[in-house]
């Protein structure tokens, strides 16, 4: 877990904001913040990526351990263009984790490897998060559409 987003101005990369921190800004209205909590039972949600100006953008799932894991789309629109430069971006979702909009981390799903260009989280690829108790799956994006699903209890089916 680092906060060094390379896909982020604040993490020293060239797009814009990555959807948290513009929601904190007040760029993302709180409708298209869509929570989730182990009482919510498995979502299957449905996100827009951060630079469209509609829809859920943000999802805000709570962790067993009290604290978030923030899930976002992005796409190589406008000021992001430049995401064109990673492909992982654009074929999954970036999760991050933490207390707020404010105060984050970009989860570095590819750890393994030396760069941080294979940080998102892949389509059909499962983040299990056992200290949350959950687990996060992008299925796959239609039209602008990004499919994700959330699990709650890992200890069950």
């Amino acid at each position: 877990m680092e906060y060094g987003d390379i896909f982020d101005a604040l993490g020293s990369g060239g797009a814009e904001y990555h959807g948290s921190f513009r929601r904190y800004l007040g760029w993302i209205a709180d409708s298209d913040v869509l929570s989730i909590s182990a009482p919510d039972g498995d979502v299957t949600a449905v996100l827009r990526s951060s630079e469209t100006d509609y829809g859920t953008r943000i999802l805000q799932v709570q962790r067993a351990t009290g604290d978030f894991l923030f899930i976002e789309a992005r796409e190589a629109l406008g000021f992001d263009s430049l995401l064109t430069q990673y492909p992982a971006v654009l074929n999954g979702v970036t999760v991050y984790v933490g207390s707020s909009f404010r105060s984050q981390w970009l989860v570095d799903i590819g750890f393994t490897t030396t760069t941080r260009t294979d940080a998102p989280l892949q389509f059909g690829d499962t983040l299990a998060d056992v200290d949350g108790d959950l687990s996060i799956t992008p299925l796959y994006n239609l039209d602008g559409d990004f499919y994700v699903q959330v699990h709650f209890g890992l200890g069950s089916p």
